[in-house]
């Protein structure tokens, strides 16, 4: 289960005087004015692709599974350039760790999505989606910055984790088309990056640059009983149950930096996070005390793996790794025979799409097929070299 460090607790005690309107609008915690549009079938598996959406998967466990009566979204505001000293937003930044896709449980008994890691050896990230509203006043550039980061050996999006790709998103109009922020969407980009060890850990964060007559703000949900649920909280306005893939959402949250503590992100890298006491009971008691409301942002991925091993068996052909592998040029793919055959090779990208075939009348011995791949796309590709008897299929990279 997580642990809740009690200087967190104890810096929690002064919300209890908020009032709700405290609670929702300086701190964020709007109630969004359109649904969440979700792209694909969430963490569905098709074929080697498939999407990865902890806050979709809490609340299908969550509503359908566990009975709760509702799961709820807010939309909260955040930009890297304000400051809490001048009273702004609280938020500078929002990651998704997308570690528990093939590790081990953070907590027991939670259940995670997990692909088991010996059934791949990559992972191409192809898109990123985000649930999110802006409006635009200045008429200034405004920045999101979608980043992909490794995560520590812990599977932590560390406040210095090496930054692996950067997508970048600039505009001087509001992204929804909406004098409101509150006017929400879904935004997408397209790294196509891959990533080659499937141990690998690695999150998603989202970073705004904005204008400070801007306002960005990203959505997030939680299991919600409703009001009136924490007798040592009247004006809490929902009841938040712990997500059931938690830790996978964090956040820079200024509320909770120097002075007050030294967390600049939470969860921590231990599991602390910040919860509402709700029992009059000291310490965090999982059901018995609120959660935060931004355990789950709408923040998901499609991703597309390549199996371990797609070899098939031909008694009379032999075929090895291409070389070199990765390729950003020409690349030879090495085979031998035991008979003298008509040899197919056949090139295909991650979804199918065949993009190069060649054949060739071959001897006895060893053989290369020599292919350019400097016309091909960088990315995953499997080659099949195949004759009469069967094929054998290996997977390159061209970079």
């Amino acid at each position: 289960m997580k642990t809740i460090y009690t200087t967190l607790f104890a810096a929690l005690i002064s919300l209890t005087a908020f009032s709700q309107s405290t609670i929702l609008a300086s701190r964020g915690g709007h109630h969004p004015q359109n649904p969440v549009n979700r792209s694909g079938n969430p963490s569905s598996q098709a074929m080697m692709g498939f999407y990865v959406d902890y806050g979709a998967m809490d609340e299908d466990f969550q509503v359908n599974q566990q009975s709760l009566p509702a799961y709820t979204r807010y939309i909260w505001d955040m930009n890297m350039n304000y400051k809490l000293t001048n009273g702004d937003t609280s938020l500078r930044w929002a990651a998704v760790d997308f570690s528990p896709l093939y590790n081990t449980d953070y907590a027991a008994g939670f259940p995670y999505a997990q692909v088991a890691s010996s059934s791949y050896s990559t992972i191409n990230i192809d898109t990123i989606f985000f649930n999110a509203g802006h409006s635009n006043y200045s008429g200034a550039n405004d920045t999101v910055l979608v980043r992909i980061l490794q995560c520590s050996a812990a599977g932590y999006p560390t406040s210095t984790a090496t930054i692996l790709h950067t997508d970048t998103i600039i505009t001087n109009t509001s992204m929804t088309q909406s004098a409101t922020w509150l006017s929400n969407g879904t935004f997408y980009v397209a790294p196509n990056f891959l990533i080659n060890n499937n141990t690998t850990k690695f999150a998603v964060r989202i970073e705004y640059y904005g204008n400070a007559l801007d306002t960005f703000g990203m959505t997030a949900g939680f299991g919600d009983l409703g009001p009136g649920q924490c007798p040592s909280n009247a004006s809490l306005p929902n009841f938040a149950m712990v997500s059931n893939y938690a830790i996978n959402s964090y956040r820079q949250d200024m509320r909770f930096a120097p002075p007050l503590n030294t967390y600049d992100q939470l969860p921590s890298s231990a599991g602390g996070d910040t919860y509402y006491e709700c029992n009059g009971t000291a310490g965090h008691q999982v059901g018995a005390d609120s959660e935060n409301f931004l355990q789950n942002w709408d923040l998901w991925i499609h991703v597309t793996t390549d199996p371990a091993s797609v070899n098939e068996v031909n008694s009379n052909l032999n075929v090895g790794q291409n070389v070199p592998n990765p390729s950003n040029g020409e690349t030879q793919i090495p085979y031998s025979l035991k008979n003298n055959s008509i040899v197919t090779l056949t090139i295909v990208d991650v979804v199918g799409n065949q993009v190069l075939t060649q054949t060739e009348n071959a001897s006895v011995g060893h053989h290369n097929f020599d292919v350019a791949t400097s016309n091909l796309s960088a990315g995953v590709y499997f080659y099949t070299v195949g004759t009469n008897q069967g094929s054998i299929t290996h997977k390159m990279i061209v970079q």
